[in-house]
């Protein structure tokens, strides 16, 4: 984690503390996705077959695509983590809603600074 000056007198508003909120469960959401497509995989594989039916669904399945789909579970959790993020940032600089301390916050958050 990066080192971020701490912000003197920051007191996170309701909208900044359901973002973090959301943010927080991402990482589980990915480990929700990935148990939902291996159970679909296993289940079109086993589920609608007999023994034999089953063994030729297993070698007819798109392995490959299945790996593919399981490795690029990370890699949404984190772009989405960052969407959040920049949603709030900008959120922060828009006339009505300008928040010099949230900016900061939310700056230092996208550029990888630890919530404490």
């Amino acid at each position: 984690m990066a080192q971020c000056q701490p912000i003197e007198g920051l007191k996170l508003d309701d909208k900044s503390r359901a973002a973090l909120e959301r943010i927080r469960k991402k990482p589980q959401l990915g480990k929700q996705l990935g148990g939902m497509i291996s159970s679909g995989i296993f289940n079109s594989i086993f589920t609608k077959s007999r023994v034999p039916q089953a063994g030729f669904n297993i070698t007819q399945t798109d392995w490959n695509l299945y790996a593919e789909a399981m490795a690029s579970i990370p890699t949404i959790v984190r772009q989405s983590m960052k969407k959040e993020i920049n949603m709030m940032f900008l959120h922060y600089q828009m006339p009505g809603n300008r928040d010099h301390k949230h900016m900061q916050f939310w700056r230092n958050m996208r550029n990888g600074c630890e919530i404490r």
